[in-house]
């Protein structure tokens, strides 16, 4: 008796061991994506797109297919095709199929590098079979600051560096700060919306306006040779003005 209550303990202990290295293992993965997949999608539930794009770096496999701010799949493989980079994609059938000018991007999911792909689905367009391409045209990169940061010379590098230390010093111990002002232009945002209202009502009296000026504009620009006479036409006679000026005087004395 005492031996079976042994050998079932010790099962419950292994199955529970297995399960913690598993869940380890699926934290990892989507985490870091590292080299192995372990996707939460069941074979033949899920739906697999491609998207190429010119630089893919820090996608890895296990990273995160993001649609309208929901996980929907995972990143299965990245492999380079010619000069671009193209990204395989494992999506829930449920949001099957894609057409041809859905646009995928990339995006950083932490401040550690971390990307993610989001795709935004749009209609029009042939539909995308299990397995078609996004074409490079409709896909974003992120711009890389260390590539940004290669591109300067050490100089502008330096004074950059300066600005970054010097800002971040800055706002050091602001943070109630920022958040009070980041609450205000909220508000002010939502104040905004009657008077752009009234601006946009008044759309047509604005354009009227602006063509206008347009007119006034262009026909001054036509008679600049007479404006130009006309103003050495004045100053000729504040000149002479200037001239007799205590003549003026007397006589406006006498006046």
């Amino acid at each position: 008796m005492r031996r079976n209550a042994n050998a079932v303990r010790a099962g419950v202990v292994t199955l529970a061991s297995v399960l913690i290295l598993v869940l380890v293992a699926v934290t990892i993965n989507v985490s870091f994506g590292l080299p192995f997949n372990l996707s939460l999608l069941p074979p033949g539930q899920d739906y697999t797109v491609k998207a190429a794009f010119t630089d893919a770096n820090g996608v890895n496999r296990g990273a995160d297919v993001v649609i309208a701010g929901h996980s929907v799949g995972q990143v299965t493989g990245v492999e380079l095709s010619g000069k671009r980079a193209v990204v395989t994609m494992r999506v829930a059938s449920r949001y099957a199929p894609l057409h041809q000018f859905s646009t995928a991007r990339i995006r950083y999911s932490t401040l550690l590098a971390q990307k993610y792909v989001e795709i935004a689905p749009r209609d029009g367009g042939a539909e995308l079979h299990s397995g078609a391409t996004i074409q490079s045209e409709n896909t974003l990169s992120p711009v890389d600051f260390d590539q940004f940061l290669s591109a300067l010379d050490p100089d502008t590098r330096g004074r950059l560096q300066t600005l970054i230390q010097q800002a971040g010093g800055g706002l050091q111990g602001q943070q109630q700060t920022i958040n009070d002002l980041l609450s205000q232009l909220n508000g002010l945002s939502q104040e905004s919306v009657a008077p752009l209202s009234t601006f946009h009502q008044h759309d047509p009296d604005l354009d009227r306006i602006v063509t206008n000026l347009g007119l006034t504009s262009d026909r001054l620009a036509q008679s600049h040779q007479q404006l130009g006479d006309l103003v050495a036409s004045m100053g000729d006679v504040t000149g002479t003005l200037a001239q007799n000026d205590q003549a003026l005087a007397a006589l406006l004395t006498h006046l």
